[in-house]
């Protein structure tokens, strides 16, 4: 956590300029896909051998919340490693999934007739796909989701707001990625105002976050809630296609027909294999 709010405040201070490490915009003779591709996520793995990247040494960036009790904790079990983020983060629930699924597995194997129970290889395999699809999928597809803020949305969309921190800075609202960024899309509200939780300015700019926000703060878990509204226009303010709502509601809409289209695909699928067993099962049964 103090790694991430590091590497967030030196955003916000110097958006697209040489210290920010995950900006799109540093490399302006490299195509838009690669640009986009290095903020996705490659500038993680990319080496920046000019400056230092121990948060606990930028007390001016993390300073008020370096020595948090609770954060203090989180970082002596985990550790500061990436190596450590990537077993305790990825590997571990992975393996417990994997191992917990063959157990129960195993477990329920004595319930079923001789015939019907499945090999040990088979419940590897199926233990193996059920981490894959319940965990490691959802958490990659969360990862991307979370990659846009630094490239899609700094790349196409409109800017109405001029950032409050950093001149140049090329942030972008993008109502198109509403339904996997869930108000995160926002982002030039967000440069706007960083201070603030809600990215909700314009009736249509849904901020799920900031409504997860309120239950968490009815519910006890959250406080000090700020909430500001942007009001210095950018110069020259740049509208593009991406931030009318239009685009976020056809959004939905093709969501929900691919849904709807799914749900039918495999009720029918669901439907022919019962009535195959059923036929087959009443062959079984007839008498000779």
């Amino acid at each position: 956590p103090v790694d991430w709010a590091y590497v967030h405040r030196l955003h916000h201070r110097l958006c697209e300029h040489e210290l920010d490490y995950h900006s799109p915009h540093l490399q302006p003779n490299s195509s838009t896909t690669r640009r986009f591709l290095y903020a996705q996520g490659v500038w993680m793995v990319t080496p920046h051998e000019h400056v230092c990247r121990s948060p606990y040494l930028e007390a001016d960036l993390t300073g008020d919340i370096v020595n948090d009790r609770d954060l203090d904790l989180f970082h002596r079990l985990v550790g500061i490693k990436p190596i450590n983020k990537a077993l305790y983060g990825m590997l571990g629930p992975g393996v417990f999934l994997v191992v917990a699924y063959a157990a129960i597995a195993c477990y329920r194997q004595r319930q079923r007739a001789q015939e019907t129970r499945r090999t040990g290889c088979e419940i590897l395999a199926a233990a193996f796909c059920f981490a894959v699809y319940y965990f490691y999928l959802p958490v990659s597809l969360t990862w991307m989701s979370t990659g846009f803020v630094n490239s899609a949305t700094h790349l196409w969309g409109d800017a109405p707001y001029a950032d409050s921190m950093a001149a140049g800075c090329q942030s972008k609202n993008n109502a198109f990625l509403m339904l996997p960024m869930l108000g995160e899309n926002w982002h030039n509200n967000h440069h706007a105002t960083p201070g603030s939780l809600s990215t909700w300015v314009e009736w249509y700019q849904v901020d799920f976050i900031y409504l997860t926000g309120c239950v968490f703060e009815l519910l006890g878990l959250a406080s000090d809630i700020r909430v500001e509204v942007p009001t210095i226009l950018a110069p020259g303010r740049q509208e593009g296609p991406t931030g009318f709502p239009l685009l976020l509601w056809s959004g939905w809409v093709a969501f929900l027909v691919t849904v709807w289209r799914w749900s039918r695909d495999f009720s029918r699928l669901g439907w022919r294999r019962a009535g195959s067993e059923g036929v087959r099962g009443g062959k079984e049964e007839e008498p000779l």
